[in-house]
């Protein structure tokens, strides 16, 4: 949401999670299931979003010897190498280690509330999962992005906006109670 067009590139909860930063705050940032320019705050100012997916964070398939390799092959480079390939080099392997970590703290944290199985169900059961793993991230604050389709609806229309607030209705229902037994119900907005 930008109105007025005063800050092409980002998006609302980006700007917010500048904002929080630049008071203190130590924000997580995720889109569950793909990017969203709603999370993308000013270049510089706030870490980038990560994606995961609905099932949590997906496992980077390389063996000990391919990891050892790609780790070995960007781990350190001549005074001469390009600035661009020492960047991405160095977004490639803190981008392997975080997924790493992260994946191994989501894989460690139970739900107490069964989730529905639906597309949100599942997303809100990953987000209520990232918000137990907090702490060992470091953060005090986290924003999060969903998103569920099939409202634009051509015909039957009734039929199917009723089974899409079904499953919304029943997915918010399991997230708040999730919420509520972690006892972080009121921290969140």
């Amino acid at each position: 949401i930008d109105p007025y067009d005063s800050f092409d590139g980002t998006g609302v909860i980006g700007r917010m999670a500048d904002i929080l930063g630049g008071v203190g705050h130590n924000v997580g940032s995720f889109s569950i299931n793909g990017v969203s320019i709603a999370l993308v705050g000013e270049p510089g100012v706030s870490e980038t979003p990560m994606i995961v997916n609905s099932n949590g964070v997906p496992e980077v398939f390389m063996d000990d010897k391919m990891e050892k390799l790609v780790l070995s092959l960007h781990n350190s480079t001549p005074p001469e190498s390009g600035f661009f390939g020492e960047m991405w080099s160095d977004a490639l392997v803190k981008s392997l280690g975080t997924s790493k970590l992260l994946r191994t703290e989501i894989e460690s944290v139970a739900t107490n509330t069964t989730f529905p199985s639906s597309h949100l169900g599942r997303q809100f059961e990953t987000i209520s999962r990232l918000i137990t793993t907090r702490e060992a991230r470091g953060v005090d604050t986290d924003t999060f992005y969903v998103e569920i389709g099939g409202f634009d609806t051509h015909s039957d229309v009734e039929e199917n906006l009723s089974s899409r607030f079904v499953e919304v209705n029943s997915a918010i229902e399991a997230f708040v109670a999730e919420l509520k037994y972690m006892e972080v119900w009121n921290n969140v907005t």
